[in-house]
């Protein structure tokens, strides 16, 4: 196991799926899910992100809006 081996919190196989394009499973997408938390923290520089916030707004929104409204 890659990760075991060098102490990595992804294994290369899971970088392999990245750059391929290839959805993981299991452990690749857990590990590929905590790749882009840190790379996007990294990018952020602490600031919080609100873009999940911002769609449950949305989504309920949408839905106090009569029928046939877009």
């Amino acid at each position: 196991d890659d990760a075991e081996y060098s102490g990595s919190l992804v294994e290369g196989d899971t970088l392999r799926s990245l750059a391929q394009g290839v959805p993981g499973q299991g452990v690749h997408r857990q590990q590929a899910k905590r790749l882009t938390r840190l790379i996007l923290g990294h990018c952020l520089e602490g600031r919080a992100l609100y873009t999940r916030k911002m769609l449950f707004e949305l989504q309920s929104m949408t839905r106090s809006l009569p029928p046939g409204e877009p």
